[in-house]
């Protein structure tokens, strides 16, 4: 009897473990497919020294400004490129790297995710129309107060087919203050 319910423990310790390795697989997995960018992106900024620049995108490049970079080295805000590149050739898939522009002059590339597919940026504008490059190509029109220097959401997709993977929203201004001396409660 006591053999019995030593090995029933044991069988349960086991399932309880592997339930506990699987969870946490699953999370590492999310973590690994483009979580980790998630602050980065929700803490955007547009520094008044960055002009109409301080946010470019393109479907396989972004560079910009946070104020919480990844690695949180540096504090305040922190330039910062991010890259999807192809996985190795045996391997399908895209890399994203990532690095800060800061007082490094060059700073080392760093993979902080991986995607089973190959994927691409796009980027959401306030009026929630997506285009593949950050600030849209077909800005010569726009009136002025559309004139956004920071996207409202950034997504990845499947190169292929267009469906979405990842959204980082961003809740903060989209467009440069108007008076970039003075405090948001002072305006």
């Amino acid at each position: 009897m006591m053999m019995v319910l030593v090995s029933q423990a044991i069988h349960q310790s086991a399932r309880i473990s592997m339930a506990a390795q699987n969870t946490s697989e699953s999370l590492n997995s999310h973590w690994g497919k483009g979580w980790s960018v998630r602050e980065l992106f929700e803490n955007l900024s547009a520094p008044p020294e960055a002009g109409e620049k301080a946010f470019i995108g393109s479907p396989d490049e972004v560079s910009g400004f946070s104020t919480l970079p990844l690695n949180r080295e540096m504090s305040g805000v922190t330039r910062f490129e991010l890259q999807l590149v192809s996985a190795a050739p045996a391997a399908q898939g895209s890399r994203l790297i990532y690095r800060e522009i800061g007082t490094k002059a060059n700073a080392p590339w760093a993979d902080v995710a991986h995607f089973e597919e190959q994927v691409e940026f796009f980027y959401q504008n306030d009026s929630g129309i997506s285009t593949g490059h950050w600030p849209p190509v077909n800005r010569a029109n726009t009136p002025p107060a559309d004139k956004a220097v920071l996207p409202r959401a950034i997504g990845v997709r499947r190169s292929q087919d267009g469906v979405w993977l990842q959204w980082y929203a961003f809740e903060g201004a989209t467009t440069p203050s108007q008076n970039p001396g003075k405090l948001p409660w002072e305006q």
